[in-house]
């Protein structure tokens, strides 16, 4: 967990800023302590103590006159997110150590690596009509309601964030006009039900429409074992790409060891390919278990 905080640098051209200053509040209004110095060039910092409640606040200074900027707005951690953690890939592979590859760089791979799953085992649904369901999930739209189904549960990542929340779901509307009206969706109520709200109320008579990604295996919050290997074996062999060819002759994974010619990065892509199959095959006869009356 943690959290990765990044921004921008500033230009005012009278200051030739060369640090960048990290504060962390437990409060928006509170007291802020230094939590980090570094060269303004990185732009980024990973916070692997940071809770979803702590605030942060940046500000930069120029070393040689002790000049310093405003300090930034407050800014809102955020869970780290993704199918497997920072820690995870350190503890698989000792190769992995932070001399090697650091938070920031692996956190990105964790990005692609969740990107990559995502489109590998999810299925996406586009336009989809917003109807009555059943008598618990009637979905109106009458001017009042606000809460509404989509038509296949399990509500998985749609922006490849490793999260579920209101940005996974795209919901507009189209009136007798052919005007049409998009909604800002305030949270996922039950992604296993596929249960969401709406911060506005649709008008009566409007038809309504969805777009969203559903797994059944991504039950969020819980990770899929099978899917958190899969995104481990992923970001190692995106990593082993970086590293120079001659330093891979030989090194040892847990109890197995690779030598000679054996390409770390193509195992561990391969491992991850069978994951993919193995859980895509568990999903094919999950549809087909709907099915059987």
């Amino acid at each position: 967990m943690g959290n990765v905080i990044k921004w921008q640098v500033p230009s005012e051209i009278d200051v030739s800023y060369d640090l960048a200053l990290i504060y962390r509040s437990t409060t928006k209004d509170g007291s802020y302590s230094l939590l980090k110095t570094q060269s303004i060039t990185d732009n980024t910092y990973f916070d692997q103590t940071g809770s979803t409640t702590d605030w942060y606040k940046i500000r930069f200074q120029d070393s040689s006159t002790s000049q310093y900027s405003q300090y930034s707005s407050p800014i809102l951690g955020g869970k780290f997110a993704g199918y497997c953690t920072i820690d995870d890939i350190r503890n698989f592979s000792s190769k992995m150590d932070s001399k090697t590859i650091s938070d920031s760089q692996l956190f990105e791979l964790i990005k692609f690596a969740t990107a990559q799953i995502n489109q590998d085992i999810l299925t996406e649904y586009r336009d989809e009509p917003v109807v009555y369901l059943s008598n618990d999930k009637e979905n109106d739209i009458d001017g009042v309601n606000t809460t509404f189904y989509v038509v296949n549960p399990y509500l998985a990542d749609y922006n490849d964030d490793g999260i579920i929340d209101g940005n996974d779901l795209y919901v507009y509307s189209i009136d007798s006009t052919g005007t049409r009206t998009e909604y800002t969706v305030s949270s996922i109520d039950d992604a296993r039900h596929g249960k969401y709200t709406l911060s506005t109320a649709p008008s009566n008579g409007v038809r309504m429409y969805a777009t969203y990604r559903s797994s059944p295996v991504l039950l969020y919050p819980t990770v899929n074992m099978n899917v958190r290997k899969a995104a481990i074996n992923y970001v190692l062999g995106l990593a082993h790409m970086r590293l120079d060819p001659n330093q891979m002759r030989s090194f040892r994974v847990n109890k197995v060891s690779v030598t000679g010619d054996s390409s770390p990065s193509k195992a561990y892509m391969q491992n991850y390919n069978n994951l993919i199959s193995k859980i895509n095959s568990k999903l094919l006869k999950m549809k087909k278990a709907e099915y059987v009356v």
